[in-house]
Parts: C-alpha cells; structure tokens; sequence
C-alpha cells in the first residue's frame, strides 16, 4: 500500500499560500481591464442580455430591416416610422454585448426599407478597447484609416465607421456609428 505523504508546512506559510491563492482572482477581477471585461460579460449573460455578432464591413444598404432581424432572430428589436437623419424608420434593441463589447444598445436606421446606418452605444469604461476593436476589424479588411481631431474614420466597402477619438465624456457618445455611403 503506498501512502502518499504531503509536506507538513508550517501554519505561516500555509496561510499565506491560502490568502494569495483567495486574493490572486479578485485582484485579477478588479484590477485589470480583462479581469473586467470577463466579469461583465459573466455577468451579462447570467442577466441574459442579448449578444450580437456582425463584421461592420459586411454591412451595406442592400441589407433590408427584415434581413437585418431575420438574422438575429434572439434579439428583441422595437421598429417604428420614425424621421431621422438618416431615414423615416428606426429599429433598436436593448444588447448586454456587440461583437463581444459589453453593450447597451443599438439603433438601425432604414430608408426605403435600405439599411442607411447603425449606432451601437457600447460602456464608456471600454472606450480603448472598442477603439481597438474597431481598428483590428476594419483595418484587416485592408481598409485605411483616416484620423481627424475629434473622430476616428474608417472606411468600409459600402460606408464609413464612426468613433470619437478621445474618451467621450457622456455615456450617449460611447458610440460606434456606421453610415452607407
């Protein structure tokens, strides 16, 4: 019979090693943008939030609203006639995350049933993430980037990407816009 034998530790010791390994995860959760980052999206799909996943340069105005809905049939979109810059209807869903970027919705705007832009307004605490994002999607594409003072530009096959450059100071400017050309 073998017998295995653990090392007799003293009581120190084993209480620091017991303290690390309880403190180690909760300053990973608190104290890192991933450990954050994992702990919101943890948290959004307990709470059952809706998640959408979509390349923004696939997007385009050939796409119908009934197109666009159909292909997220789990989300809970609100449509209505409604005028807008960039259309007469609007649809918008409530997300927990957007190409997984805790999220809290977005707003799709037709004109003549032809998707003409798409708002999501992601939390402002992930504003550099979002931008980084933004710039490893569209820029593989091989898609230049454009920079001015206030915005960051990025052009699409059927339309441009929109971001503030600077963290926005309202959680309503958080917002990734693509508009058709």
């Amino acid at each position: 019979m073998s017998q295995s034998t653990v090392p007799n530790l003293p009581k120190p010791v084993r209480t620091l090693f017991l303290i690390v390994l309880v403190i180690s995860p909760l300053y990973w959760l608190i104290m890192t943008e991933h450990g954050r980052l994992s702990y919101d999206q943890m948290m959004l799909n307990l709470f059952g939030k809706d998640t959408i996943s979509l390349k923004i340069e696939n997007l385009g105005a050939d796409i119908t609203e009934e197109l666009f809905i159909e292909q997220f049939p789990d989300v809970e979109f609100v449509c209505e006639e409604r005028k807008t810059k960039f259309g007469d209807r609007l649809c918008q869903a409530s997300l927990g995350a957007f190409n997984e970027l805790p999220s809290q919705h977005m707003s799709l705007f037709f004109s003549d049933n032809s998707l003409q832009a798409l708002k999501v307004v992601y939390q402002l605490a992930y504003h550099d993430l979002a931008v980084e994002k933004m710039e490893i999607q569209v820029k593989a594409e091989g898609q230049p980037l454009d920079f001015s003072s206030e915005m960051i530009q990025w052009r699409t096959p059927a339309g441009v990407v929109l971001m503030n450059r600077i963290v926005p100071k309202r959680h309503e400017d958080a917002a990734i816009l693509w508009i058709a050309k």
